[in-house]
């Protein structure tokens, strides 16, 4: 005979499980909905080994070329993400970097005195 009262914690149990996990995936999608509505206001900035800053958006493909008395460096921008492209720096660390896509990242090109990093847009 079996114990109706056995398959109630059984199913209580699943109840609890599917309940957590609905709610992780609706706290995921809300992080995912943040992330993605300030994307917007990111820029990326570059500070030359002649002291100039560039500001240049996230949003908008392309390819810059920034030259002083120090080397010339290409950087790239794709998919809201930058990315040293070229260098003529001994090494090539830089390249070596990888790309970043948010404020907690930079790219350090030390012999060239380069510093490529992501800030929120000040006019937003």
């Amino acid at each position: 005979m079996k114990h109706p009262a056995s398959a109630r914690p059984r199913k209580t149990g699943v109840i609890f499980i599917v309940a957590v996990l609905a709610a992780s995936l609706l706290a995921w999608g809300g992080i995912q909905l943040a992330v993605a509505a300030n994307a917007d206001h990111r820029q990326l900035q570059v500070t030359d080994g002649g002291g100039q800053t560039h500001l240049l958006p996230l949003d908008q493909d392309g390819s810059y070329t920034f030259t002083t008395s120090l080397g010339t460096n290409v950087v790239t921008v794709a998919d809201g993400s930058a990315r040293m492209e070229s260098s003529d720096c001994p090494g090539h660390d830089c390249i070596d970097q990888g790309s970043i896509d948010n404020a907690a990242e930079m790219i350090i090109c030390m012999p060239h005195k380069m510093i490529v990093g992501i800030v929120e847009d000040e006019e937003n």
